[in-house]
């Protein structure tokens, strides 16, 4: 289900909640006033045996008026509890799941780095240093636009932060790899260097994995 439906069913189900509200609160007033009336006309019970029939039909009209009162009084409580509810779920449901557009910027962030990561761990054995070097850049340049991409804004605080830290590792861990050189990928001790580099972005990755509950084994597969 996409969030921008999300949205429309929220705004739904805020303004049913609060229409049923209004008709609760009305019913309600109206109940009491038929409790105060019902109360008052029982106190007028006439001596004259002839308006004792008329002053009883009165009452049992009155009774139920008030027991449709409480009919409906129940029905509006329970319908604004539904709409109620089904509100907080939509807007929980908001804030813990991520949106399409962070979904995809994940994925693809995911797969730069694991191909990045593979092509260092091949550059010191490569007989085309200058063919790995030119995917790690290319590659590299991707993963800096993550500085450009900015997390969904209805998340949590706490989901919002976590992906926009991985956000901006990315992006400066792109900035760093884009200077790889043809002579630096052949060097073991620069290769460990960028390594650690990409292991500290894959922690903020995990993070974020697990606040979303993402597998990543399905990631994996995708691949």
């Amino acid at each position: 289900m996409g969030l921008e439906l999300l949205d429309w069913l929220l705004i739904g189900l805020i303004a049913a909640t609060v229409i049923f509200l209004a008709l609760l609160l009305a019913y309600l007033v109206g109940f009491f006033f038929t409790s105060r009336k019902l109360s008052v006309v029982k106190k007028k019970r006439p001596k004259k045996k002839k308006n004792r029939r008329k002053w009883a039909g009165q009452i049992r009209k009155i009774e139920q008026k008030k027991k449709t009162y409480i009919k409906l009084i129940l029905l509006f409580l329970f319908l604004s509890g539904l709409c109620g509810g089904g509100g907080y779920y939509t807007k929980y449901y908001q804030m813990t799941n991520l949106a399409e557009k962070d979904k995809e910027a994940l994925v693809q962030g995911y797969f730069l780095m694991t191909t990045i990561e593979e092509q260092l761990n091949e550059a010191t054995e490569t007989d085309s240093p200058k063919r790995v070097q030119g995917t790690v850049y290319d590659l590299s340049a991707r993963l800096a636009s993550y500085g450009a991409t900015t997390p969904d804004g209805r998340l949590s605080k706490d989901g919002y932060l976590l992906l926009k830290r991985l956000y901006q590792s990315m992006k400066e861990l792109g900035l760093i790899l884009t200077s790889v050189t043809e002579e630096t990928i052949q060097k073991p001790e620069a290769i460990e260097e960028y390594m650690g580099d990409i292991q500290k972005v894959k922690a903020h990755q995990k993070k974020v994995f697990e606040h979303f509950r993402i597998n990543e084994s399905s990631l994996k597969q995708d691949m």
